[in-house]
C-alpha cells in the first residue's frame, strides 16, 4: 500500500509505503532537495570597471534531507529507527531509488549520510525522522540500464568483371554505427566495451568527432570495459589497461548519439556494448 507521493528505496527498505512483514507504516513527508541544484560558479568584482570576473561552474554536490514518520501497531517504532539508520550508508555512497514520482522510469542517485540523523521516538508506536544525505554525484539517473551494441563495418556484394561496361555495380557498406538515445535532460558519460578478437577498437562520437581508442589488441574471449565517467580501462574485469587508451573522453549529449565502432582490420567476431542511463540534474 503506497502511503506518501515520494516512495524511497535504501538499503533494503522501502520507505513511503505499508510493510506487510513487520506491519510498519512508513510515510515520507518530504525528500528536501530532490530537484534542486546548485552551481560551484563564483563570481569576482573587476577593479576599475564594471562587472566581475566569472569562474569555471560545474553542477555541485547534491545535499537531500530525507523526513517522515513511521507507525507501528506492534509497538517497536525504537526497532524500526535502529534499522533504518543501518540502513544508511555512512562511507561510501549507496544506490537510493525514487518510485513513481516523475513520469516513465523510476529514478537512481547514489548516497550517504552527511550531517544529523535526527530521530524521535514520540511513543513505542511512532516515530519521527530527517537524515542528511549528500549525493556526490549529483545526476539521477533511471532505474532502467540501456545497452546498444555495434559489429565492425564490413563491405560487401560489389561486381568484378573482366570487361569494360557502361554502368558501376557498387559495394553495399554495412556500418559500424550504433544510435544510442539520451532522453534525459543532462549529458551523460557511458560504458564502452570492447570484446575481442579486434586490433586496436575506436569508439568515435560522430555529432562531437572526439574518440577514444585502445592501443592494443583483444583475443577471442577477451574484453576491455571503458568507464567513461571514471576514466577507468579494465581488462576481463581484473586488470587495468588505462595507459593503452588514448583520446578524449565524451559523454552522451540529451537526444540522439550516433557512435561509431572502427578498427583497422575486420573482425566477424568483434564488438563494441555502450551501456547509459538516462540522466538529469
Amino acid at each position: 500500500m503506497i502511503l506518501s507521493k515520494y516512495r524511497v528505496g535504501i538499503g533494503g527498505l522501502i520507505l513511503g509505503e505499508y510493510d506487510e512483514e513487520t506491519g510498519a507504516s512508513w510515510i515520507v513527508e518530504d525528500l528536501d532537495g530532490w530537484q534542486r541544484s546548485t552551481s560551484t560558479g563564483t563570481t569576482t568584482p573587476r577593479s576599475a570597471a564594471r562587472g566581475a570576473w566569472r569562474s569555471r561552474a560545474f553542477q555541485a554536490a547534491k545535499g537531500y534531507t530525507l523526513k517522515g514518520v513511521v507507525h507501528s501497531a506492534a509497538g517497536n517504532a525504537p526497532d524500526l529507527i535502529d534499522q533504518l539508520l543501518a540502513a544508511i550508508p555512512l562511507d561510501v555512497p549507496e544506490l537510493m531509488t525514487v518510485y513513481g514520482v516523475h513520469s516513465g522510469d523510476d529514478r537512481i542517485t547514489y548516497v550517504r549520510q552527511e550531517g544529523d540523523a535526527d530521530p524521535k521516538i514520540v511513543t513505542p508506536e511512532l516515530a519521527t525522522f530527517s537524515i542528511g544525505l549528500v549525493a556526490p554525484d549529483p545526476l539521477t539517473y533511471s532505474a532502467t540500464q540501456h545497452v546498444e551494441s555495434a559489429g565492425l563495418p564490413v563491405t560487401t556484394g560489389g561486381l568484378s568483371v573482366p570487361f569494360t561496361v557502361p554502368f558501376s555495380v557498387n559495394a553495399v557498406t554495412v556500418s559500424g554505427v550504433v544510435a544510442v538515445d539520451n532522453v534525459g535532460k543532462a549529458a551523460v558519460a557511458p560504458r564502452v566495451i570492447f570484446y575481442g578478437p579486434v586490433e586496436r577498437p575506436k569508439i568515435t562520437h560522430l555529432g562531437t568527432g572526439e574518440s577514444l581508442q585502445l592501443n592494443m589488441d583483444l583475443a577471442s574471449g577477451e574484453w576491455l570495459d571503458l568507464d567513461l565517467d571514471r576514466h577507468t580501462a579494465m581488462l576481463n574485469g581484473v586488470s587495468s589497461r588505462r595507459g593503452y587508451v588514448s583520446g578524449q573522453w565524451f559523454e552522451l549529449a540529451p537526444g540522439n548519439n550516433l557512435l561509431a565502432f572502427n578498427s583497422p582490420t575486420y573482425s566477424a567476431g568483434a564488438e563494441a556494448q555502450i551501456v547509459w542511463r538516462d540522466a538529469w540534474k
